[in-house]
């Protein structure tokens, strides 16, 4: 399906001079651009015409921040592309340095490992160690996109499984990992045409096409994950033992008998940021291991219908040590406390 009109159709129009040469000029690139972007994926037809419906709005999306910027939308969307309004596209407002590393550097390691391409190799049923070198292959393109957005594209399909908040976001060899690892092995077999289009210059839509066909092909990828499961190895311990993570992991049961809901992605990510930004300086009185304990307290008392009275000081501390981060995650904690109103005083 053509998009736009052909290249001689537009030239027609500007020697006719309904078209100025600046539109020309922007027109064939588009053109170009979405005739490629089919041929890379000729079935993801949903995310073509999404992306169309963004050019149509005014946004440029040869421009690697307003793809991104869509990715991220979808992602919030859980990949269901009609609830995202294409006049909302902006750019993707990236941090310094936001690129590689976390799980997708420990991925690597694993299967970098003789052990650990063992385990994948029986885990896929294949003796074939070429499966392990395209794997590679994949996941070093993956760490060239923003950290941010590709730990939020795994984390979202580890949370469509089933896993908890905990599970979907710990780093090392264990669940993102090996999600990681198995979204890609089904993807080889199951998508090559999209993944093709990954290492293109439309990387980011491309993306945005292997999430959307991953998300609808949870059933087999959930049960090869299963495979993976006895591979999980369990990461170091830090000095602090109750992350956000674990707060909202341990709390998120009676949480949704309370509203109805889970903890959106979203706020699992605004609370880890800022956890992550809480000083452990011990002269500011080790404000992390402090905050850390309350949330351990306010959970137990949430979990064994009890009353704790000092929820407010995690409030307090947090306008005090992180200001920048205070509105949303005061917003947050707010929000949990009116779900609990007899227990968090």
């Amino acid at each position: 399906m053509q998009y736009l009109q052909t290249p001689e159709t537009l030239l027609w129009q500007k020697r006719a001079g309904i078209v100025t040469e600046s539109q020309y000029n922007l027109l064939v690139e588009l053109t170009d651009f979405f005739n490629l972007m089919e041929a890379e994926a000729p079935d993801s037809g949903e995310v073509n015409n999404l992306v169309k419906k963004v050019a149509d709005a005014g946004a440029n999306v040869k421009d690697k921040n307003v793809q991104l910027d869509l990715l991220d939308k979808a992602l919030d969307a859980d990949f269901d592309l009609s609830k995202i309004d294409p006049k909302k596209i902006t750019e993707y407002k990236q941090e310094i340095n936001e690129s590689g590393g976390g799980f997708i550097g420990s991925a690597i390691e694993f299967l970098e490992g003789a052990e650990g391409a063992e385990a994948v190799m029986h885990a896929l049923g294949t003796k074939n160690p070429g499966i392990i070198s395209t794997i590679l292959k994949w996941l070093k393109k993956l760490a060239e996109f923003p950290f941010k957005i590709i730990e939020k594209f795994f984390y979202k399909i580890a949370r469509f499984f089933g896993a908890g908040i905990e599970t979907a976001s710990i780093t090392g060899t264990s669940g993102m990992v090996i999600l990681t690892i198995v979204c890609l092995a089904y993807a080889i077999t199951h998508f090559p045409a999209i993944l093709a289009s990954l290492a293109g210059g439309f990387g980011i839509i491309g993306l945005l096409k292997l999430g959307k066909a991953l998300w609808n092909a949870a059933s087999g990828i959930k049960s090869l994950f299963k495979k993976f499961k006895s591979f999980k190895k369990e990461t170091s311990k830090s000095q602090i033992d109750f992350t956000t993570n674990d707060f909202l992991t341990t709390i998120e049961k009676q949480y949704k008998e309370k509203t109805g809901k889970k903890f959106s992605t979203s706020d699992v990510f605004d609370l880890q940021e800022w956890f992550d930004h809480i000083p452990d300086d011990p002269k500011q009185g080790d404000v992390k291991i402090t905050i850390s304990q309350l949330m351990k307290n306010a959970a137990d008392a949430v979990t064994q219908n009890k009353k704790y009275n000092n929820f407010e000081k995690i409030i307090t501390l947090t306008k005090k040590h992180t200001p920048k981060y205070a509105p949303k995650v005061i917003l947050i904690l707010r929000k949990i406390r009116e779900a609990f109103p007899d227990n968090l005083l």
